[in-house]
């Protein structure tokens, strides 16, 4: 995973990020929401006491496996203080 903070830019109240698992879905379900989650987190721990927006997340698969994934990350992201 690659997160970049322009130190040179204007400060901003808020870190953004965009996920996508496996393409072809060739990964299973609780690899992608470790992926995920992993993501999140380094995400939450670069963004250094701002908010994170995550704007944009797809498990690629077929529907049964996104429905997996979905009812797994939604309430995590949902129970987190920072992540909007």
């Amino acid at each position: 995973m690659i997160v970049v903070i322009d130190t040179n830019s204007p400060p901003s109240d808020f870190v953004s990020g965009h996920w996508y698992g496996c393409p072809g879905g060739t990964c299973s379900v609780s690899d992608d929401v470790s992926s995920f989650k992993g993501y999140v987190n380094d995400l939450i721990s670069t963004a250094d006491g701002r908010d994170v927006w995550v704007t944009e997340f797809q498990r690629y698969g077929g529907e049964t496996g996104q429905r997996e994934f979905l009812e797994d990350v939604l309430p995590w992201l949902d129970s987190s203080a920072v992540v909007r």
